[in-house]
């Protein structure tokens, strides 16, 4: 309110206080309007809160469609009931996390990345719920243990291809934005494409192209 309608900045909290808005600091107004607010979160009390207060949820990337349909959703509806709000109140944001490439050398470099990547988020314990939903979760105090150890090519070396397929979208980029609209089609208002690699740069406009022609039909 005070930098798109020019309000006193007068926000009392329980935690923060807010009062002073000085020139340096002032954005100004917008002229798309006020921006909304989503929340990015794992667990399930920040899901809800995201269902009851948010104008949307961002879902991690590492994550299971077991999870999403089994834990975050439940989760965010439970916060939507609490404030008497529905489903196309909010926006769904999930990042997808892909395989691709041009060649058989840039889809094993991206594979490669992916593995390490998986293990990194896998030896984190509040990472646990979505490889609880695809009975991986034994697997975690192991990735731990060598994270602490620094062993971080021995963590990739433990992502097998079960590990993959369950937490990544996989193949030849004409067959990755069919994968995707499979997976999340049904759920998300918005697909963040989480791909750390080097590719080809006309991997992804296709993609995208794709995508956005699933949506419409």
């Amino acid at each position: 309110d005070s930098f798109q309608d020019g309000a006193p900045l007068q926000f009392e909290g329980e935690f923060y206080r807010h009062t002073l808005m000085t020139p340096m600091f002032d954005a100004g107004k917008s002229a798309f309007g006020k921006p909304p607010i989503l929340l990015g979160a794992l667990g399930p009390v920040m899901t809800s809160l995201a269902g009851e207060v948010a104008d949307g949820l961002i879902v991690h990337p590492f994550n299971t469609l077991p999870f999403v349909e089994g834990s975050a959703l439940p989760a965010l509806t439970r916060g939507l009931d609490r404030a008497q709000r529905t489903r196309g109140d909010i926006t769904l944001s999930i990042g997808a996390i892909c395989i691709t490439g041009n060649t058989r050398e840039e889809y094993e470099a991206a594979r490669n990345t992916v593995r390490g990547l998986l293990g990194f988020y896998g030896s984190t314990r509040a990472y646990r719920p979505p490889m609880e939903a695809v009975g991986m979760a034994d697997l975690q105090p192991e990735l731990n243990r060598l994270s602490k150890a620094g062993q971080w090519d021995a963590m990739g070396e433990l992502v097998d291809e079960k590990f993959i397929k369950a937490f990544a979208v996989c193949g030849e980029p004409a067959s990755v934005a069919q994968q995707l609209w499979d997976k999340y089609g049904r759920h998300a208002d918005r697909l963040s494409i989480y791909a750390p690699y080097r590719t080809d740069p006309d991997v992804w406009p296709g993609i995208i192209a794709e995508l956005k022609r699933l949506a419409k039909h």
